[in-house]
């Protein structure tokens, strides 16, 4: 019997020194190769040789027969295994649903309420009819538009047509309170559509009146 045990020594004294030399390369003063006499969570199963710090083994491991030293060879059969680290899979957090709050329906003194103030909120009214006020002075006038303007005597002369007549070969937009159309008597027109000669005053924006001829043929 006291045969086998020497034998059996011997074999791992043997397997030690070939298999695990590498253990013993230069490596810092606190860290000691150890071998697992039971299986341990993060170092590895029984039968491993491990590296750990010094401390560790004298206080944790040898202390409670987890781990031997190597001084004198492996104490069980030499186990090399890989260890595989257990990752820990989070479960996701179940989405809080939020409460819908019932919907409550206003009563009609509470809508009359709100259509009221909003009433009161509102601003008056844009008339659309308004003329937006355009800057343009003598000048423009006079480079942009003849001195006589002939048209037929089937066309409706009126200070609408002047203004649209005004932007298509000008590009200036004059508004109808700055025209005026006279007569040959200087009578204020509103329309013409009688042959003649007519006068079409145009008031600018630097505060002069420049005229030009209308001729119905």
């Amino acid at each position: 019997m006291l045969m086998k045990n020497v034998n059996f020594s011997a074999n791992c004294k043997s397997i030690y020194s070939s298999s695990f030399r590498r253990f013993i390369s230069k490596r810092p003063d606190n860290l000691i190769d150890v071998q697992l006499l039971k299986d341990h969570e993060n170092l590895g199963v029984a039968g491993n040789i491990v590296t750990v710090k010094a401390g560790y083994m004298r206080q944790k491991l040898h202390s409670t027969k987890i781990a031997c030293y190597l001084n004198d060879g492996p104490r069980i059969p030499v186990v090399e295994t890989k260890i595989v680290k257990k990752v820990k899979i989070s479960t996701p957090k179940p989405v809080k649903e939020e409460k819908v709050e019932d919907f409550k329906p206003l009563s009609l003194s509470e809508l009359s309420s709100i259509f009221n103030n909003k009433s009161n909120n509102t601003s008056a009214p844009i008339s659309l009819n308004a003329e937006t006020e355009v800057s343009f002075s003598s000048h423009d006038i006079n480079d942009s538009i003849p001195e006589t303007n002939i048209f037929d005597s089937g066309d409706k002369i009126t200070k609408d047509f002047l203004k649209t007549y005004s932007f298509d070969i000008s590009g200036i937009e004059i508004p109808t309170t700055s025209m005026k159309i006279q007569g040959e008597k200087k009578e204020p027109l509103e329309d013409i559509n009688t042959p003649g000669t007519y006068t079409w005053s145009i008031s600018t924006s630097d505060g002069k009146t420049v005229k030009k001829v209308i001729i119905i043929q």
